[in-house]
């Protein structure tokens, strides 16, 4: 792996650590320095962990 590829995993391992931990988009956004959230919302695919811990607004209502 050349170095640039080792900078590139590490950055997209960090930024699914990030989403998988729950922070907030506009925050990983700011962080890692991407113009548009629209590129972090590429990669929220290959995070399964968050996907399946997306809460459903219903499940809040007490009826």
């Amino acid at each position: 792996m050349s170095e640039y590829q080792e900078v590139v995993f590490f950055h997209l391992s960090y930024e699914a650590h990030l989403l998988e931990s729950g922070t907030d988009l506009g925050y990983i956004q700011e962080l890692l320095g991407h113009k548009s959230s629209k590129t972090i919302e590429i990669y929220t695919h290959f995070s399964q962990k968050f996907l399946q811990q997306v809460k459903s607004p219903l499940e809040d209502l007490n009826l």
